[in-house]
């Protein structure tokens, strides 16, 4: 049985090595804005290449939104990464 040798050097991407829960929040958003126009069988490719499931999209989906509505700020925020909106909150 072979292993992957301590010389081994491949890229290795947080959406690919990560487990879904240990995503930050940071990746987390990225993924529902990279998804958010798919459907059906295109989104759950996009979701076997990343290792996640839709309804961790979903479970995102309503966390950012919840706490989106919960900032005071929340019109006054120049520094928003993406409008509520393309993340369809």
């Amino acid at each position: 049985m072979s292993h992957a040798s301590s010389t081994d050097h491949r890229p290795v991407t947080a959406k690919s090595a990560q487990r879904p829960q240990d995503w930050r929040p940071e990746e987390r958003l990225l993924a529902l804005q990279e998804s958010h126009s798919l459907s059906g069988e295109a989104l759950n490719a996009w979701c076997r290449e990343r290792g996640v499931f839709t309804h961790q999209l979903a479970q995102w989906k309503s966390e950012f939104c919840a706490s989106a509505s919960m900032r005071p700020d929340r019109e006054e925020c120049s520094g928003q990464l993406f409008s509520d909106t393309e993340i369809g909150c």
